[in-house]
């Protein structure tokens, strides 16, 4: 069964607004490679890697809202606003985050604070490997 892209953008939506990592590992492929914005935040391999980090986060406070949303036949790409715990002053960020896709599977997450640069590589055919 084929899942569309736009499909895939709703669940990710809804699984990082309330933080549901069932969801989030149901989409991500077994090999996910991430790369946070954060230069102090090392980029990581592999599903638990990642959803390990999206829970660390949540347990520290950070929130996340999708401002926008859009979907392509190699990515998505979600526009979040990161809002930060409340001993961080409550303070938010934007920033875009791409989702690379095959086989309806998550390979590629990547931050972006540009979102024509986000945008761009979402359109842009996944690599091939080999």
């Amino acid at each position: 069964m084929i899942i569309y892209p736009a499909a895939i953008a709703a669940r990710l939506r809804t699984a990082l607004h309330e933080g549901d990592s069932g969801t989030l590992a149901a989409l991500f492929h077994p090999d996910v490679h991430f790369q946070p914005l954060d230069p102090f935040e090392p980029a990581g391999t592999g599903s638990d890697a990642a959803l390990a980090w999206y829970r660390d986060r949540r347990e520290l406070g950070y929130r996340t809202e999708v401002e926008e949303l859009f979907s392509f036949p190699a990515g998505v790409v979600l526009g979040l606003r990161i809002t930060r715990p409340a001993a961080d002053s409550g303070s938010s960020a934007l920033l875009y985050r791409l989702f690379r896709l095959k086989d309806d599977r998550v390979v590629q997450i990547r931050d972006f604070t540009d979102r024509t640069r986000a945008l761009n590589l979402a359109e842009a055919p996944f690599p091939s490997a080999g």
